[in-house]
């Protein structure tokens, strides 16, 4: 469980990390126009990169530890997901 909440941490932080620049360009760029900001594209934008850094950590944390992922590479994504 606690590997499975750092794992989700992390990638929500790399993916708020990946959207602050967009978000940032938006709000500049849209100054003078009265519309909304698009909370359902950052909102899309933001899950993107966070689900797919949340799928590959498990393979990425297992390379790193010398584990033969290569060889069964289904596994390491069905764990993760």
């Amino acid at each position: 469980m606690e590997n499975t909440r750092s794992n989700l941490t992390l990638s929500a932080i790399v993916s708020i990390i990946l959207l602050l620049p967009l978000v940032m360009l938006a709000l500049v760029n849209r100054r003078n126009i009265n519309n909304g900001c698009p909370f359902p594209l950052f909102l899309i934008l933001w899950l993107l990169p966070a689900v797919f850094v949340f799928i590959l950590m498990p393979m990425v944390l297992d390379i790193r530890a010398g584990k033969r992922t290569i060889a069964n590479p289904i596994v390491p994504l069905i764990r993760g997901a």
